[in-house]
């Protein structure tokens, strides 16, 4: 039995639920960019430097991101209450 395109298609749309539902989209949030060079946090719109994070990039740190570690992982925690005080808002720790 060969199936076509277009009858695959139909199956699919009919077990998703709502796929054709429309989703509102909205930008919230700020993007903010470290700079491993500089080892300063700049704000991704503006460009502007919001802070020097070099006290923050030790040897052990700068190895993990040249093997493709995340920033995250690494600044997480100060990177997050530094944004929440730098945008005014609350800290909410896990």
């Amino acid at each position: 039995m060969q199936i076509k395109p277009g009858e695959i298609t139909d199956i699919l749309k009919s077990e998703i639920k709502d796929y054709d539902r429309e989703v509102d989209v909205a930008e919230t949030g700020t993007v903010l960019t470290i700079n491993s060079k500089t080892k300063k946090l700049y704000a991704s719109e503006t460009g502007e430097e919001l802070v020097d994070l070099s006290a923050s990039f030790t040897p052990q740190k700068m190895e993990f991101m040249k093997a493709g570690g995340s920033y995250a992982i690494v600044f997480g925690k100060k990177l997050q209450t530094f944004a929440c005080e730098a945008l005014d808002i609350p800290l909410k720790s896990a």
